[in-house]
């Protein structure tokens, strides 16, 4: 506004008046208006002149606290606060009561360690807020101060507004709680004096009366007892303080169950608990076929093994075919009337009252003539890791070889350390059908395990190298039964094959050793054997690659140029007429069909070998390192790949050497002053 009054009156009056209400209730909270109307009077100075009311309000000393300490009230006994006593705190004049504590939030402090109660920012950081009578239980069990202890107690108020007043003290001796030796119990009473339950049942017992040596009643929840089991396997206990306790039923037999009260006397009860085990499941076994005119006799087994009845009721199920009985020791008897292809349930009842019950169902059929046994997969029947053999009289499955490991050898589609197998049963008429109840067996479920141990097929799983005979058994009562001799191996991983002294070239009439490393990388191979075999060489092409042709081996092979045995190769003296080399291959025998070979230059027997014009001796001179060429002659190729070696490295030394003429020399080399022997060795078998 561009422009200023001044004015008075109510009107002007009003709405400071109003703010200075709210502002009041919005420290303390909603007042009546007549509350509102005495604190607002209290909080005014005098007026200045006449008409002007009760006075201007003043918001300071609407606000202001009374700074008086508070009155202290008790009943001492010569300086010492009885156990019964207390202490009364109370504000020092009414107004600090409604404006200073109740009317703005303020509150009573106190401390009991010596020190003056302190409050920063609305929070006791010394004492206690005062909010009933301070007693010597409290004192004593709040504040662990000791009976016959002298205390000083401080006393302030502190208004809403954070003012604390002067403190008021006072010093006494809190007394001791009196002893109270109530009379021992004499005898408990427990709600039950025997007590039957059956395993995994939970139930509770309880003191259902005490009495004192003063032949008094008391209240036995005023009273704490000590329960024990004597076989907490049987029974165990859950809450052993208290006038009654949780007991769990673990298993069969007796506990005692001893309360006794835990105030220092004699005075015990006992329950004695008997557990019973009754029969939770039965389990029904024997054959599920029977052909028409035959018997078979049925077994049930109860569970658990500790139940303490285990007699069952045998029965059939409603639905029976006609002709088909069953006797109280399971025996079944089906007449020969009965048609196959019907069925009916063996039941066997629990006798406990428990209504456990098992059953097994049976089904009317042809009888069993024989069973055989196969691949579920007819493709292990052509893959050589298998090494399956044939009943030749029966057509059975009779062995069989499978790996510890899943090889990519022989085929990657086949997993040869698991396979599934089939069972066929053939029927007296000569009818053959899937065996949907054939009983399968391992000897060793640590080398093979199976999948199912009844139905018409099973997997078979290779767990380590060994042997296992599965067995499949007819259920039907004619025990018919096929075996399958399941041998498992390590395999190989790998072959490598090499010559020992690193020779390349064989000559007429020499030989040669072979030798092939197997892989290890699923363990020692169980078949370490190797089938040995060669190619001839005969010709070679424009790349230098070996030329192999069928016919020429056949040749070699017919008219025994080359023997092998175990990698050791052998030349016919007129081998290197016919054909440049051979390549010499070894595979494994263990199905994994892995292979490696090395390839051997042919050449003539050589009938010399010798340093240039027949020298045996040589001087050389110079610094260290000077060469000099020196030529050799032979007739055989193994120089290509001839060892040379010197008496003494360090004076003389040699390798091959190419010359800038293309020809290979021996390179002679100087090292210092001295002699050695050099000795050329042509790996040719020669």
């Amino acid at each position: 506004h561009s422009e200023y009054c001044q004015m008075s009156g109510t009107s002007q009056a009003t709405p400071v008046i109003a703010g200075v209400c709210a502002l009041y209730m919005s420290a303390v909270g909603h007042v009546s208006p007549d509350e509102m109307e005495a604190v607002l009077k209290r909080s005014t100075n005098k007026p200045l002149s006449a008409g002007m009311g009760a006075g201007v309000i003043d918001l300071a000393k609407m606000f202001e606290a009374d700074r008086s300490a508070p009155d202290i009230s008790c009943t001492l006994d010569k300086g010492v606060l009885p156990y019964g006593g207390s202490i009364t705190i109370t504000p020092s004049s009414p107004v600090t009561s409604s404006a200073g504590i109740t009317g703005l939030g303020g509150k009573i402090v106190y401390s009991v360690n010596g020190k003056a109660p302190v409050v920063l920012n609305g929070e006791v950081v010394n004492g206690a807020v005062y909010s009933s009578p301070i007693t010597a239980d409290l004192l004593l069990s709040e504040y662990g101060i000791s009976a016959g202890s002298k205390v000083s107690l401080m006393a302030a108020t502190v208004s809403g507004m954070g003012v604390m007043s002067n403190i008021k003290s006072l010093v006494f001796t809190v007394g001791a709680k009196p002893e109270i030796n109530p009379a021992k119990l004499k005898s408990i009473t427990l709600s039950e004096s025997k007590k039957e339950m059956i395993a995994s049942q939970t139930d509770y017992l309880y003191v259902s009366g005490i009495t004192d040596i003063n032949g008094n009643d008391l209240n036995v929840y005023e009273k704490n007892y000590v329960w024990t089991s004597s076989n907490p396997n049987v029974v165990s206990v859950n809450g052993t303080d208290t006038s009654s306790v949780a007991l769990t039923a673990k298993g069969r037999g007796s506990a005692k169950i001893v309360c006794r009260a835990a105030d220092g006397s004699k005075a015990s009860a006992v329950c004695i608990v008997t557990v019973t085990q009754p029969v939770t499941s039965i389990t029904v076994t024997g054959q599920n076929y029977i052909s028409p005119g035959g018997k078979a006799v049925y077994k049930a087994t109860p569970y658990p093994a500790t139940a303490n009845n285990k007699a069952v009721e045998w029965a059939l199920a409603v639905g029976a075919p006609s002709g088909v009985d069953i006797t109280q020791k399971g025996l079944v008897t089906v007449d020969s009337s009965v048609p196959t292809g019907s069925s009916f349930t063996v039941v066997a009842n629990a006798k406990d009252g428990s209504y456990a019950s098992g059953c097994c169902q049976v089904i009317v059929a042809e009888r069993a003539q024989s069973v055989k046994v196969d691949f579920d997969d007819y493709l292990y029947k052509y893959i050589p890791s298998t090494a399956q053999v044939y009943n030749k009289k029966t057509g059975s499955l009779a062995s069989a070889r499978m790996y510890t490991v899943n090889t990519p050898f022989p085929s990657e589609a086949l997993d040869e350390s698991q396979f599934k197998l089939n069972g066929l049963i053939t029927t007296v008429s000569g009818s053959e059908y899937f065996g949907y109840d054939l009983a399968w067996t391992s000897s060793n479920p640590a080398v093979v395990s199976l999948s199912d141990d009844m139905g018409p097929s099973t997997t078979l799983k290779a767990h380590k190298a060994g042997k296992a005979v599965i067995t499949c058994r007819t259920t039907d009562g004619t025990t018919r039964a096929a075996s399958v001799v399941i041998n498992v191996i390590v395999p190989a991983s790998s072959i490598m094959t090499y010559s020992s002294k690193r020779q390349q070239v064989i000559a007429d009439g020499c030989s040669v050793m072979t030798n092939a490393t197997i892989g290890t990388l699923y363990g020692t191979p169980t078949i370490k054997n190797l089938n040995w075999d060669y190619q001839v060489i005969s010709d070679w092409d424009s790349n230098d690659d070996p030329v192999y042709y069928a016919s020429d081996t056949e040749y070699a092979k017919k008219h025994k140029l080359v023997t092998i045995k175990n990698g050791k190769v052998v030349l016919a003296k007129n081998f290197y007429n016919y054909f440049d080399g051979l390549k010499v291959t070894a595979t494994t025998t263990d199905g994994t069909d892995l292979s490696s070979s090395y390839v051997y230059y042919g050449s003539y027997k050589p009938t010399y070998f010798v340093w240039e014009n027949g020298k045996k001796a040589m001087n050389l001179n110079g610094n260290a390192g000077w060469y000099r060429y020196v030529d050799f002659y032979t007739d055989s190729w193994g120089w290509r790949n001839m060892t040379l070696t010197s008496s003494n490295p360090s004076v003389v030394s040699a390798d091959m050497s190419q010359a800038n003429d293309g020809n290979w020399y021996l390179r002679v080399i100087y090292n210092k002053k001295g002699s050695a022997k050099l000795t050329m060795t042509l790996n040719d078998g020669s």
